[in-house]
């Protein structure tokens, strides 16, 4: 944080007021957004664990538990629709 004069924390809050989530729970949205469309786009045959590992998700419990929440659906049904 020094190179730019802010402190983490300051940063973080500067984040959270703009976007309304914090650093973090930006890159989990935008990386779930990122596996929604490849699981809607992908070919036959294609599995729901290389989605998700390809979008940055290494928990893939995790991942089913978060993409369900959002989408009101599991990976696996986004992928077969």
């Amino acid at each position: 944080g020094s190179a730019c004069g802010a402190s983490v924390r300051a940063l973080c809050a500067a984040f959270r007021a703009h976007y309304g989530c914090s650093p973090m729970e930006f890159v989990r949205q935008v990386r779930l957004e990122a596996a929604h469309a490849a699981l809607r786009s992908a070919a036959p045959g294609a599995q729901v664990t290389d989605i998700a590992l390809a979008c940055g998700f290494g928990h893939l419990g995790r991942f089913a538990a978060l993409y369900r929440d959002r989408y009101g659906e599991s990976p696996q049904q986004a992928l077969k629709g």
